[in-house]
């Protein structure tokens, strides 16, 4: 732990405490747990994915779970699944959002939300066995998802879940494809070769992307956030451990870079206009202001590089209606999901 907070230099260390941060509940899954996401209603009903992380070991194993957060975290359900590597869930009221996992079979899985509360499979399609890294539902009726063996492919859920366009978008691992919020048919792409491509679905991906750069990250970009208040502007995570502000019209360089976190910025979810909260791996979650600089730190998933220590991979945030966080973290090694409450100390960062 203390290698990766003494690694916070050029003035990242913790200035200001926008928040005062307390533990709702935390618990500990059968596997290790990847990544997680707050489904969109009033309810606090959290998804959370987990895969058994045994190399060369044959399928992988794990789960697709949902849990309740009120006084404390509740597991309400389990589905076993082929691994799950990232959660969403589909935009909507709640009685028809879908939550989607992309699965280490290379398979994307669609299911709803029944009483209980549990989860239902619908729908369950793949191109091929390719680990998948990331899913995107932002998209309504559509779902984008990327996986390790350098493809990006997109579904529809009009009838079912089919398969519409799969392309080869990198030469590398996919991190993480999203589409624009206020342009869905543009995507955007991030890979371990360092590159972040743009890809426009209203013309042939095949022929390449609209736009790309692979000059500013020192490793593969890992996440996006989109600004909350401004549809051109996006940041993006990286295993350099910098945060990079983006305008989607100019990718040739980004707008600014910030200081390091402590380790890699592998989730980003921008809160407001001024505040981003950081899976920063085993640097736990950080939050950063709107210069990109470190303010505060929590500990879930801080650790150092021990076997079975904590790493902060998956992040979901949900702004409450008095102006503070309802935030859910999950740590992979340790196998721990937590949900804790971020009350806000200052407006002025």
């Amino acid at each position: 732990q203390a290698k990766h907070l003494d690694a916070m230099s050029e003035s990242s260390k913790p200035q200001l405490q926008p928040f005062a941060i307390g533990e709702v509940g935390e618990v500990t899954n059968e596997f290790c747990v990847c990544s997680c996401a707050w489904a969109p209603s009033d309810d606090n009903l959290l998804a959370y994915g987990a895969y058994e992380c045994v190399e060369n070991a044959g399928p992988r194993q794990g789960s697709l779970n949902l849990a309740t957060s009120s006084a404390e975290l509740h597991v309400s359900s389990s589905l076993p699944l082929p691994g799950v590597y990232d959660v969403a869930w589909t935009p909507g009221a709640p009685e028809t959002s879908r939550c989607v996992a992309a699965l280490a079979s290379g398979e994307v899985v669609v299911c709803s939300l029944e009483e209980g509360p549990r989860l239902e499979p619908l729908f369950r399609n793949g191109v091929n066995s390719a680990i998948l890294t990331h899913v995107d539902a932002s998209d309504p009726g559509h779902l984008n998802c990327c996986g390790q063996d350098g493809y990006i492919h997109r579904y529809s859920l009009e009838h079912g879940l089919s398969v519409i366009d799969s392309f080869k978008a990198h030469d590398a691992e996919v991190w993480f494809v999203e589409a624009l919020p206020m342009e869905p048919a543009l995507l955007l792409s991030g890979a371990d070769d360092r590159s972040m491509a743009m890809w426009d679905v209203r013309t042939d991906c095949s022929a390449g992307p609209v736009g790309k750069n692979r000059l500013w990250h020192e490793a593969g970009p890992l996440s996006v956030a989109w600004h909350p208040e401004g549809a051109d502007q996006f940041v993006t995570g990286c295993y350099d451990e910098r945060l990079r502000l983006w305008d989607r019209r100019n990718l040739e360089q980004p707008l600014s870079t910030g200081p390091r976190c402590g380790d890699g910025t592998y989730r980003v979810k921008w809160y407001k206009a001024d505040l981003l909260f950081v899976a920063a791996m085993r640097a736990g979650i950080v939050i950063c202001g709107e210069n990109l600089q470190v303010l505060q730190n929590h500990e879930h998933g801080m650790g150092s590089d021990e076997e079975n220590d904590g790493i902060a991979y998956g992040l979901s945030i949900k702004a409450l209606k008095d102006g503070n966080v309802l935030g859910a973290s999950a740590s992979f090694y340790d196998k721990t999901v937590q949900v804790w409450n971020a009350k806000r100390m200052t407006e002025d960062v």
